[in-house]
């Protein structure tokens, strides 16, 4: 959950030059509403025979893309937030993304593969997988 709100975080920085918490929201809240309801079915696993393998799922979760074009609509409607002073633009942007969360209620589904690799009698992620998946997951 860390890294996926410190990936939120980095995104609205570079979308609008503020942080979550700039804005008066708590990153990991911003995960755990992202993760409402999340679900998955797993639909696959296979041993590659070679100490890897890939684990393949269908996940349900928060539309982030519904999420993000809600927030961007919202902003754009709310006018000209040039004319606010930097104080009043955050204040601003932090109820707008607020309000974008509690208006997306849509869920999606998607299908994630995840190479793991074997260690001694477990399997593990592959971290560089899981980033690929967590981008993708979650508009990151």
């Amino acid at each position: 959950m860390r890294k996926i709100a410190d990936q939120a975080d980095e995104q609205l920085v570079d979308a609008t030059g503020y942080s979550l918490t700039d804005l008066g929201i708590d990153p990991l809240t911003f995960v755990e509403w992202m993760l409402v309801d999340f679900d998955y079915k797993l639909d696959g696993a296979y041993d590659n025979g070679d100490g890897t393998g890939t684990v393949y799922a269908d996940v349900t979760l928060r539309d982030s893309m519904a999420f993000a074009t809600t927030f961007m609509e919202d902003a754009q409607a709310a006018g000209d937030l040039q004319s606010l002073d930097e104080a009043g633009a955050k204040v601003l942007l932090g109820e707008l993304y607020q309000a974008a969360m509690d208006k997306t209620t849509a869920m999606t589904t998607d299908y994630v593969s995840l190479e793991v690799v074997k260690n001694g009698d477990s399997w593990q992620v592959d971290e560089d997988s899981w980033g690929d998946e967590l981008d993708y997951l979650f508009g990151l």
